[in-house]
């Protein structure tokens, strides 16, 4: 489970919503990135880094850090 990306929705003030209209997919496809059921397409992914401020390796659970550098 990518427990990252879950953390940086609840902190964003940006509801569940807003953020699928922001990268352009339904709830499902966001609920099946997290529970790793498929994976993100790079372009997806690199916006959630833009709208989160963090880095990709962060939102993937790779590292703890979520500074971009």
């Amino acid at each position: 489970m990518l427990k990252n990306i879950s953390l940086e929705i609840e902190k964003s003030n940006i509801s569940l919503q807003q953020l699928c209209k922001l990268l352009s997919i339904s709830e499902n496809i966001l609920h099946s990135w997290i529970r790793e059921e498929t994976f993100i397409p790079s372009s997806k992914l690199f916006l959630m880094c833009k709208i989160f401020g963090c880095s990709s390796d962060y939102l993937l659970n790779q590292k703890e850090d979520r500074n971009l550098f």
